[in-house]
């Protein structure tokens, strides 16, 4: 984890830098910095566009009854994937735009599920496969458990004591 963070914060920043130079290198300053300015606007907005659709997906899932674990995990790349386009930079910028085009960003989520469910013993992660563990669950009734009101509060007038 520590070496995650040290090639994120320290290494990719470098490397943004020198391919940014190098951009400028062939088509100048100006173009470069539009360049940038144009993917990360997009990139956001297309994060937001894909977040959208996963939302409307996951709320119908909901409403039939199943869990949308799918979705879950495309709304949680789709987020990295806007975060990624936000960082000023050619390359995150291009792998944020990869993450929002599904035929990539699927077998990343499978990917990630498979290594999180390994690094997280016991937690019980639901399948993005589409299968679901259904277990029978014993409830015994104890009866109406609904709060009754409390009794009325009687106020008293000023001089009435």
């Amino acid at each position: 984890m520590v070496l995650a963070a040290i090639v994120f914060f320290v290494v990719m920043p470098l490397v943004e830098l020198a391919i940014a130079i190098w951009v400028a290198g062939l088509i100048g300053w100006v173009p470069t910095l539009l360049a940038l300015a144009v993917l990360s606007i997009g990139g956001a907005w297309a994060a937001k566009r894909q977040g959208g659709a996963i939302i409307g997906r996951a709320r119908d899932a909901f409403r039939s009854g199943g869990l949308p674990a799918r979705e879950g995990l495309d709304g949680t790349l789709v987020v990295v994937a806007g975060v990624l386009c936000i960082l000023p930079g050619f390359l995150t910028d291009l792998l944020g735009l990869a993450l929002l085009v599904p035929v990539v960003r699927h077998p990343v989520g499978r990917w990630a599920s498979r290594r999180w469910k390994r690094s997280v013993p016991g937690v019980f992660v639901a399948s993005v496969a589409g299968r679901r563990r259904r277990r029978a669950i014993d409830v015994e009734w104890v009866g109406d458990v609904t709060p009754r009101p409390a009794a009325p509060v009687l106020e008293l007038e000023p001089g009435d004591d």
